[in-house]
């Protein structure tokens, strides 16, 4: 046991005293923070105008006042700046060539930003939108809203109907979506979503990153042959486990950091946040955050004995990066599911997918961040992965012991069985 805690102290030390692991467990917050921060800060110094002309090529200057009455210097939501219109009603069709020469030269010195054209058609009518810019998905959407909104006002106009009834009768309303929790309700705009797909994507890499770090670690020990004076005063199983050990806690390590910024994070973004009318930073459970550590080590374990016992029948990076496919298919597999859980979390597909061992710490963590499922599935996915942590870890130590000395030719299935049989 000595010995194999010597192990876990070199794998541990060697990867959380390098510059690498410090830069990027302190920089990946860092870096996080900039990429949630900066879209807010952007839109928060955008005080720009959105500068907008409408035409009407039939003169309907009713249109174009309704229009300009349901989008003219309302606020651009995500931003200070105003939507300021300009309307234009042709009376001569063939003009508009002109027209829109002119309107060109007007997008081109910055005069405006883009210009609108309606057409109508006895009671069809039809927007043509010309700009530069035709990325700003928010002006468009914006402008595509007013406009339907005034033609809709005016073909129930021409019916005979009051349209001041009309507006009454149908305005929209805003659902809140509330969230019950054991302590009532909450509001929640789809952010537990967010969160739980942010840390599944979190668990995903580590438990990818940290596996491939055990095989690479096994692979260059026996192109180096250190594994060869190693093995001399230590058992295979105690080498395997301690380097799965002492690997699997930088991760935990990491995760520490990580942690103690997420705490911090929701007070940083709070002020930005509704400034700018963004989604709010919702609170992470503790609960959640439990489970977070559970899968994390529970799956790492997992898919570390499975990449340790990869290693160890490859002898160079080239069959690692073959043999090792298989293991990351299964991480990729269950991503593919993520969108039939957030969904149906509790559908009978989406139960059976979660328990499954190798798919749990992705599809069971994300069900219990959308809808925390029943405590006796949890219970049975976390006792599916040990069970399975155990058979995996016994079949990779029998191959390991066998593999961990072997060099050459990659063993084939009826190989591999063989060394299974060895005592």
């Amino acid at each position: 046991m000595n010995k194999m805690f010597l192990v876990i102290k070199r794998e541990y030390l060697e990867r959380v005293l390098s510059k690498w692991f410090l830069i990027g467990t302190l920089l990946g917050p860092v870096l996080m923070a900039v990429l949630i921060l900066a879209p807010l800060l952007v839109t928060k110094l955008d005080t720009s105008d959105r500068k907008v002309t409408v035409l009407s090529l039939n003169n309907d200057t009713a249109l174009l006042d309704s229009i300009e009455k349901r989008l003219g210097n309302k606020k651009d939501p995500l931003g200070k700046g105003k939507y300021v219109v300009k309307t234009l009603a042709i009376e001569d069709p063939s003009s508009l060539p002109k027209v829109q020469e002119d309107l060109a030269k007007q997008i081109k010195s910055g005069d405006i930003n883009g210009y609108l054209v309606i057409k109508e058609e006895g009671k069809e009518h039809s927007a043509e939108f010309f700009a530069e810019n035709v990325s700003d998905l928010g002006t468009i959407r914006r402008l595509e809203d007013a406009t339907s909104d005034a033609i809709v006002e005016k073909r129930l106009s021409l019916e005979g109907m009051d349209i001041k009834k009309i507006n009454e009768l149908s305005k929209p309303i805003d659902i809140k979506t509330k969230k019950l929790v054991d302590a009532g309700t909450k509001e929640d705009n789809g952010q537990s979503m967010f969160l739980g797909l942010i840390m599944m994507f979190i668990l995903y890499m580590t438990m990818l990153i940290y596996g491939m770090t055990v095989l690479r670690g096994v692979v260059e020990e026996k192109q180096s042959r250190i594994i060869e004076v190693v093995i001399s005063s230590i058992s295979p199983l105690q080498l395997m486990f301690g380097k799965i050990l002492g690997i699997g806690l930088v991760g935990l390590t990491q995760f520490t950091v990580w942690s103690i910024f997420g705490a911090i994070l929701p007070t940083i973004l709070a002020s930005f946040s509704l400034a700018s009318g963004m989604m709010s930073i919702p609170d992470i459970p503790k609960s959640l955050l439990v489970y977070f550590v559970l899968y994390f080590v529970l799956g790492y374990f997992l898919f570390a004995t499975l990449f340790a016992l990869a290693g160890s029948i490859v002898s160079n990076e080239q069959d690692a990066q073959q043999v090792q496919m298989p293991i990351t298919m299964l991480l990729i597999i269950a991503t593919i599911f993520t969108t039939l859980i957030i969904r149906d979390p509790n559908g009978t597909t989406s139960i059976a997918l979660s328990l499954v061992p190798f798919f749990g710490p992705i599809l069971m963590f994300l069900r219990i961040a959308v809808q925390t499922p029943p405590f006796w599935q949890i219970a049975l996915s976390l006792s599916l992965m040990v069970v399975t942590i155990i058979a995996c870890s016994w079949l990779a130590a029998k191959i390991y012991r066998v593999g961990i000395l072997m060099y050459g030719k990659r063993p084939n299935i009826p190989e591999l069985i063989k060394w299974l049989k060895y005592t």
